[in-house]
């Protein structure tokens, strides 16, 4: 009995790429411990897991999809979830709860022009308080701030100083984040 998974269910292995099942047989190795096998041999392991004080790793010889009882997945999924968060429940649902939809007050259009090359405007909305426009590079660095008062209408930012690439900008106020955030390119 296994003190992380259990005696957890035994399921056949499918094959859902049309005959390129290729099932990797893994020997434990520096404290790793088998957690499943292949026709219920020890000796043909195929998924493995260790904890160290750094970190903890699940490593399965074959895709998740692959296990073919739905419920031993979901309970492997559990376990597994459950082992990296120290406990976090998962509900035996499979429909998610808790989870609200966050809708914006305030609504940011597109740039244009886009790509733009030096002055892009951008329309706003719906801006009852005074906000800030942040502008955040392909790595998500905030990479421009530009203030913007309530009732706004259009934002005119310079890109003249920016690479060329891709970038994100939403606006943001003292409570958080009041818009979605939009794509703008610059040549």
């Amino acid at each position: 009995d296994d003190p992380v998974y259990g005696n957890w269910a035994s399921t056949p292995v499918l094959d859902v790429d049309g005959g390129n099942l290729y099932p990797e047989v893994i020997a434990p190795v520096n404290g790793a411990t088998a957690l499943a096998f292949y026709t219920g041999n020890i000796a043909n392991t195929c998924g493995v897991y260790a904890e160290t004080e750094n970190y903890k790793v699940v490593y399965l010889g074959i895709g998740i999809e692959q296990i073919g009882d739905e419920a031993a997945r979901n309970q492997f999924m559990a376990i597994t979830h459950n082992w990296f968060y120290d406990g976090v429940e998962v509900p035996d649902s499979t429909e998610i709860t808790g989870i609200k939809e966050i809708t914006f007050t305030t609504s940011l259009g597109q740039n244009f022009p886009n790509p733009a090359t030096d002055i892009t405007t951008i329309t706003v909305s719906d801006l009852d308080q005074d906000a800030a426009l942040q502008v955040f590079d392909i790595d998500g660095k905030l990479v421009a701030e530009q203030a913007v008062a309530a009732g706004d209408k259009n934002i005119n930012l310079n890109v003249n100083d920016f690479a060329a690439g891709i970038y994100q900008y939403r606006l943001i106020n003292s409570t958080g984040v009041i818009s979605a955030t939009k794509k703008l390119l610059v040549d």
